[in-house]
């Protein structure tokens, strides 16, 4: 799957009207009171209706690129050989049990071979690693050409130099809108590769981080 593109944008508060009128007797035993706390109005929590409209994808893209990830490369061994490809949506979800996840796009070419595969290494590239992140997001017969990478137990590739990787069973599968969330128990894990910041991707182009301490 390609890296995600820029994203999303906030959900505005509904109108409410400038205009408060007092309710009649009638209206009274059946009106809600905006309560008050320190003479500043309480404003009731607002149900969204069923029918609400959704935000307009264009700005949904926007806003979610605003969001910085880390970038992996997700392998798996296959009868016809190794398969991968770029990720931005990695993430842990449980330390006991060990269960880390990642999103894959519901018309990925690749995502099938992965699901069959039943296991998968999670491979985070390092910020001297951009080549790799374009070369698993596009289209191509053979990503894996001039890449070294070794087998780890579940027989995917762990792609030499990355900053870490984790070796994955397939755990559970969970539909979600367009995409499949592919979440794996890790049954091994690493840290071979020389010592540096992670690849980030941002606004739909990666870098690498600058650290300050807090």
């Amino acid at each position: 799957m390609p890296p995600a593109p820029d994203l999303a944008p906030t959900l505005g508060r509904p109108p409410f009207s400038t205009t408060t009128q007092r309710p009649t007797t009638t209206q009274r035993s059946t009106t809600t009171q905006r309560s008050t706390t320190k003479g500043h109005a309480m404003t009731p929590p607002w149900t969204p209706p069923s029918s609400a409209p959704s935000v307009s994808p264009t700005m949904f893209r926007h806003t979610l690129g605003r969001w910085a990830t880390g970038v992996a490369i997700i392998t798996a061994a296959t009868p016809d050989g190794p398969v991968g490809m770029t990720v931005t949506s990695f993430s842990s979800i449980s330390l006991e049990p060990p269960l880390v996840g990642f999103f894959a796009a519901s018309s990925s070419s690749t995502w099938p071979s992965i699901e069959s595969a039943g296991g998968y290494v999670v491979n985070v590239l390092g910020d001297d690693q951009h080549h790799l992140c374009g070369a698993f997001a596009q289209r191509a017969e053979d990503r894996f050409t001039d890449v070294g990478w070794s087998p780890a137990r579940t027989g995917a590739p762990v792609l030499e130099g990355v900053l870490a990787w984790m070796d994955c069973e397939l755990h559970q599968t969970v539909g979600m809108g367009d995409h499949v969330l592919a979440v794996g128990k890790v049954i091994d894990a690493g840290v071979d590769g020389p010592a540096r910041g992670p690849l980030l991707w941002y606004q739909r182009g990666t870098g690498a981080l600058r650290p300050h301490r807090v």
